[in-house]
């Protein structure tokens, strides 16, 4: 995921570089095919454990393609 890939997500925004390294570690995939982030979003328990899942087991991450 290259900078500024994500749609709602600016290189200088709060937080951007920890995201960003969550994509490219394919432990975050967005919120539809843009992945689109949703940062004002609450996160929900299916999210968490979702993240949380994908951190603890490599083979469970998510291969994901933004231009």
């Amino acid at each position: 995921v290259a900078d500024g890939a994500i749609p709602d997500v600016g290189t200088k925004d709060a937080y951007s570089a920890e995201i960003y390294a969550f994509y490219r570690a394919c432990i975050l995939t967005g919120s539809d095919a843009a992945g689109t982030f949703h940062a004002a979003s609450n996160i929900r328990r299916s999210e968490a454990a979702a993240i949380l899942n994908r951190m603890f087991d490599a083979s469970t991450r998510q291969r994901l393609t933004l231009r």
